[in-house]
């Protein structure tokens, strides 16, 4: 009798697909919440339902996105009918072009680890969406295998050439069928890196979600975000959302996106330092749940919310700062204030109004504080050589002049200490 049947055949798949990877998402393996089988990473039917993680730093899935044609995932099936076993082996295979300090330094880090992979392959689904192959979720993989190449000629690549692999007895996952998400969907983008100038769209289906969580807090290349993830009013809180994104510089919100039960909404577009320009909510949104809104866009921020009062410095009057529901919101060209008050905007007087940005306060990577610490453990020394050589180039100077004047550099020589 056989262990266990069949349930399907196949037949010949008419569409077309594109073959390769777009993007690589590593995930550290003891990130995920316990138990992992089951919580961590959901699976039904060799199928991702869900993913949670936990909370807190090295936390969220970090994005590596690849040049073309150059990544793979293959899986060795290993069995072995003497010993009546079998497992399977995944392997990725990633290039990255360029030799950086930083991917030096995440090299690094990611050879003491062990991870988790999610690959994003160029094949699509029939609602668009692209496939995507979990890796490691048994083991975890380990890096076991890279090259660091500066190349010869021109024309030959600059970059990193790395291998991770593991052994495990279940097959890789999929998610082919981008599944809702639950729980808190935070740090997603967090401190992810991408090709600069890049425009990246979620229409993700996130139904359960509840909080939107330093998605892109200091997401780097993005110029462009275009998010239209499907969400309910489960959707409560939105802290740091983009906060300190370096590049991007066009936030737009589809209609998808329901804030209508999100009471919170903190630092979400906090210090970001590409200049943003735009920022835009569809014309349905529904912020009237809102009870704590607070630095929005950054520092300073004054009279954000028609919902609930904020922090509002009339400037026509000495009047101390006080609280109100004055409504000024942020549009892609400026601010609109949506408030008939008398005091701030009423048909038939003339107000003027001034936004001012508020400086960008800059803050350093561990690469650029070690960096500083280096230059001033050494300052003193560094300064110290400086002295010496012009010492040096003087006195040279100062013999051949003395030279040119007819003096017996014997005698000057001497004097001087030589």
């Amino acid at each position: 009798m056989a262990c266990t049947a069949l349930t399907k055949g196949r037949g010949l798949d008419c569409n077309r697909i594109s073959g390769g990877i777009k993007n690589i998402y590593f995930g550290v393996y003891d990130k995920f919440v316990d138990p992992i089988d089951g919580t961590g990473i959901a699976q039904s039917s060799g199928e991702i339902t869900d993913i949670e993680m936990v909370a807190g730093t090295g936390s969220g899935l970090f994005r590596y996105t690849t040049p073309l044609g150059v990544a793979s995932i293959t899986e060795t099936i290993t069995g072995s009918r003497e010993n009546g076993t079998i497992f399977y082996t995944p392997t990725v295979n990633i290039m990255l072009n360029k030799l950086t300090k930083e991917d030096q330094n995440e090299i690094k880090l990611l050879g003491k680890s062990k991870v988790r992979i999610f690959a994003e392959l160029n094949q699509q689904l029939t609602n668009g969406h692209n496939v995507f192959i979990a890796l490691g979720m048994d083991n975890g993989l380990e890096l076991n295998a890279g090259t660091m190449d500066s190349g010869a000629a021109f024309g030959d690549r600059n970059g990193y050439s790395l291998t991770a692999a593991t052994a495990g007895p279940t097959p890789t996952v999929a998610d082919w069928s981008m599944p809702n998400a639950t729980g808190q969907c935070q740090n997603l983008f967090k401190e992810s890196r991408y090709v600069d100038g890049s425009t990246l769209t979620i229409n993700w289906n996130h139904p359960n979600c509840t909080s939107l969580l330093q998605t892109f807090y200091i997401a780097k290349g993005i110029s462009t975000i275009n998010f239209n993830a499907t969400t309910t009013n489960a959707l409560t809180t939105m802290v740091n959302f983009a906060r300190q994104a370096p590049s991007v510089n066009s936030i737009t919100f589809g209609s998808n996106v329901d804030f209508s039960g999100v009471t919170t909404m903190q630092t979400a577009f906090y210090q970001m330092k590409g200049g943003i320009s735009n920022i835009a909510f569809d014309s349905g949104a529904d912020f009237s749940s809102i009870t704590t809104l607070s630095s929005i866009i950054g520092p300073g921020t004054r009279g954000m919310s028609t919902a609930v009062d904020s922090p509002t410095l009339q400037p026509n009057v000495s009047n101390a700062e006080g609280n109100a529901k004055v409504g000024i919101l942020g549009t892609g060209t400026g601010f609109q204030v949506n408030e008939t008050n008398g005091t701030w905007n009423a048909a038939g007087c003339s107000y003027i109004y001034v936004a001012i940005a508020a400086p960008v306060i800059e803050t350093m990577t561990a690469e650029q504080f070690a960096e500083s610490q280096a230059k001033f453990l050494t300052y003193n020394n560094r300064k110290q050589v400086k002295e010496g050589e012009e010492a040096l180039q003087a006195r040279t100077q100062m013999l051949a002049e003395a030279g040119n004047l007819g003096l017996d550099l014997s005698e000057v020589q001497r004097m001087l200490g030589k």
